[in-house]
């Protein structure tokens, strides 16, 4: 037994693939290269398709999803560049794909890595009867068809397709050899790539949730270089009233700001801003004056939890830039509709989202701490929340939802 495996792989080895004059381990191996470098790489993505169908003698890799059960095409996958050789295959392909006799080799459910081969499954010498033929096969000079299905779930599945023309003759053993070994890495990229879009998604909700505060987020790296500013800090910036930022990817020192805030970043970057879990974490605050004489900005400089992994692109520290005098109408006019507060009620809320304390609120609307704190309790009620930290989640939740539906 153990012999005869190793004769096998000695043939597998040898065996060479027609479309590229390489070994099916060569040519695996050019692949998944690709392949892996496609989970971040659109453009390696689509090279990927490429080599994949030129090794098998195919005009194309055609992606779609497709419903498990009867095979219906759902919707055709355009984000990883089909690679075809025939111009307008898969517009084609899209109006006659619920004529496919070859949907019905999913008879059974199907499963992630499964291989199929039209020439095992369908009498070819009647395709020539179905409007399939007549209407794209046909008309393209194509006749052997083949899928690979890297992903599959309750709902739906992903198909790539091959086709070899009719002249070339169906799939030989070297090529269905080398998808069969290509299935179960295809099955992996779409893990991951899963995966990444999670990521992705999260890293984008992240920022939006930023750009949704009203107060300006400035972000810092280890290196001391601006790596985000959201757009409320945009706008202060732009006012030039007292901080001024040139661009996102400069130097802190580029920000005109007083002395005592830089001496306060400097020194968190001297440190090392090494903060972690276990220890407490020192927030420094500023009160900046601006020259046009209105209300201070009220500035809040803190390092952010750091860990091992993190290199010198991460974001190190966190400036929080509070302007007393920003509009807030449409958050207080929609909280407001939203909960039925009154506007007192809302302006509490607001500004404990704001990360003022109760008695930074009263001051700030000029009302008695006992008012503000009767305020809250009536906010808490409306709005279902049982503390103030649920009250803020709540608030910035909906401050969210309104300003991405603008």
């Amino acid at each position: 037994m153990v012999t005869w495996r190793f004769e096998w792989l000695g043939n597998l080895c040898g065996m060479k693939l027609k479309g590229v004059g390489k070994s099916i381990e060569s040519a695996l191996l050019d692949c998944l290269e690709l392949l892996y470098a496609g989970v971040s790489e659109k453009e390696a993505r689509r090279q990927f398709f490429k080599l994949l169908s030129r090794s098998v003698g195919s005009i194309g890799a055609g992606l779609e999803t497709a419903d498990p059960y009867t095979g219906a095409l759902i919707r055709p996958v355009r984000d990883y560049e089909v690679y075809v050789t025939q111009p307008d295959v898969v517009e084609k392909y899209v109006q006659v794909a619920h004529m496919n006799p070859f949907k019905k080799v999913f008879r059974e459910p199907p499963t992630p890595g499964m291989v199929g081969f039209g020439s095992d499954r369908v009498d070819l010498n009647s395709l020539r009867d179905t409007a399939y033929w007549r209407s794209f096969l046909g008309p393209l000079g194509l006749k052997y068809p083949a899928r690979i299905v890297p992903a599959a779930a309750n709902d739906l599945i992903t198909i790539i397709h091959f086709a070899k023309e009719e002249a070339n003759g169906d799939f030989d053993h070297a090529e269905r050899q080398f998808l069969a070994r290509v299935a179960p890495h295809l099955t992996n990229f779409f893990t991951l790539d899963s995966y990444v879009d999670t990521l992705t998604l999260q890293r984008d909700t992240a920022w939006a949730s930023l750009d949704a505060l009203p107060y300006g987020i400035v972000l810092l790296d280890r290196d001391g270089r601006i790596q985000f500013t959201n757009l409320r800090a945009d706008a202060i910036f732009e006012e030039r009233d007292g901080l001024v930022i040139t661009s996102v990817g400069h130097s802190a020192s580029a920000m005109e700001i007083p002395r005592p805030l830089q001496a306060a970043i400097r020194g968190l970057l001297a440190e090392g801003t090494a903060v972690r879990v276990e220890a407490p974490v020192v927030h420094r605050e500023f009160v900046i004056e601006r020259p046009s004489g209105r209300r201070a900005y009220r500035v809040l400089v803190s390092p952010l939890m750091a860990s091992e992994s993190q290199g010198g692109g991460s974001a190190a520290i966190c400036i929080l830039i509070h302007d007393p005098d920003a509009p807030l109408e449409k958050e207080l006019g929609r909280l407001r509709s939203a909960y039925g507060l009154t506007q007192g009620e809302a302006e509490v809320a607001l500004g404990l989202c704001c990360g003022m304390t109760l008695e930074e609120c009263a001051v700030e609307t000029r009302r008695a701490v006992s008012t503000a704190r009767t305020l809250l309790k009536r906010a808490l009620y409306k709005t279902g929340a049982r503390q103030q930290s649920e009250l803020v989640s709540l608030i910035m939740s909906d401050v969210l939802a309104m300003r991405s539906t603008r």
